[in-house]
C-alpha cells in the first residue's frame, strides 16, 4: 500500500513531505540527505521499513532539497534539517516519540 504523502511548512516556508504508516508507538525516521523519497523509500529499501512499520506507527520525511519536498531550498546543514523535524513534529502534533536513523 502506497503511504499518504502530507506536507509540513518550516517557519521559513519550506514545505515538507512527509508520510505516517500504521499505529503505535511513533517512530520518527531520519533521513540520510540527500537520499530521502517519502513515496519510493519502501521500494528503495525493502529490508529496512516494513519491519519497523509491525511494531511501530512509522513517520518519514524528505528533508528539504530531497524527494518530494521543495526544491529551491538545498541546506543540509544540522540547522535546517532541525527546521524539517520540527516542522514534521509540529505538524502531527506529536507529543511523545522515539527517533531512529538507519
Amino acid at each position: 500500500m502506497e503511504p499518504r504523502i502530507q506536507y509540513a511548512k518550516t517557519e521559513d516556508g519550506v514545505s515538507i513531505a512527509y508520510a505516517s504508516e500504521r499505529e503505535g508507538t511513533t517512530l520518527v525516521y531520519l533521513a540520510f540527505a540527500p537520499v530521502s523519497h517519502v513515496q519510493r523509500g519502501l521500494d528503495m529499501f525493502p529490508n529496512i521499513f516494513p519491519p519497523m512499520t509491525t511494531n511501530f506507527r512509522l513517520i518519514r520525511f524528505d528533508p528539504c532539497g530531497t524527494g518530494l519536498s521543495d526544491r529551491g531550498e538545498i541546506d543540509f546543514s544540522m540547522q535546517a534539517m532541525t527546521r524539517d523535524f520540527d516542522a514534521v513534529v509540529e505538524r502531527i502534533g506529536l507529543q511523545s516519540f522515539a527517533i531512529g536513523r538507519g
